[in-house]
């Protein structure tokens, strides 16, 4: 066999492992935990055993917390009630729901806020979210006087929040021109 047609044995093998991550150009605006859900599925579970198993090793429990960003799963949210009730940083679980747009992390903000966490990090959790929801929030920590740098630094987020964000994007604008292919995996 050829080199030529053993690599393309393997990419069309490869093709029938990555046509289910396409990801349409409507889907675009979505949020990062489904970006990430839609690149590779078993992601979410993954990650989480993983954190268990960090947690298991005595890995401080609010970098785990701030570890689950984009996680939406029930797994996600027993662990964040775990480490709540274990002591972790409220301000550390607030950023750890960066991403995430359902009411389940909206009603975790709030009581997060009636708890005392720290509005900056509550703020900074909003990163990479465009819901009307999420720019009330940031008009109102405006508001209560938090610190507009952590708000801005909540609008697009880390670089990693935003290369997620914008790498996609640019795939997507990219595919536009040219005949649909599917999105490699990068890990």
């Amino acid at each position: 066999m050829s080199l030529k047609s053993a690599i393309q044995k393997i990419a069309e093998s490869e093709q029938d492992n990555i046509r289910d991550i396409r990801i349409p150009v409507k889907e675009r605006k979505r949020d990062v935990k489904t970006i990430i859900e839609k690149i590779n599925p078993a992601f979410e579970k993954r990650a989480l055993d993983y954190m268990e198993k960090l947690l298991d090793e005595g890995v401080y429990q609010s970098f785990v917390a701030e570890g689950l960003a984009g996680l939406d799963s029930e797994k996600a949210w027993e662990m964040r009630e775990r480490l709540l009730r274990e002591g972790a940083s409220k301000g550390l679980v607030a950023q750890g729901l960066t991403g995430l747009d359902s009411e389940k992390a909206w009603k975790m903000r709030e009581r997060l806020l009636c708890e005392g966490a720290d509005k900056g990090w509550v703020a900074e959790g909003l990163a990479g979210l465009d819901s009307e929801k999420a720019w009330e929030m940031r008009e109102r920590l405006l508001r209560e006087d938090v610190n507009k740098g952590w708000v801005a630094r909540g609008i697009i987020g880390d670089y990693i929040t935003f290369v997620w964000r914008i790498r996609y994007e640019v795939v997507e604008d990219f595919r536009e021109e040219r005949e649909p292919r599917p999105v490699r995996r990068l890990f």
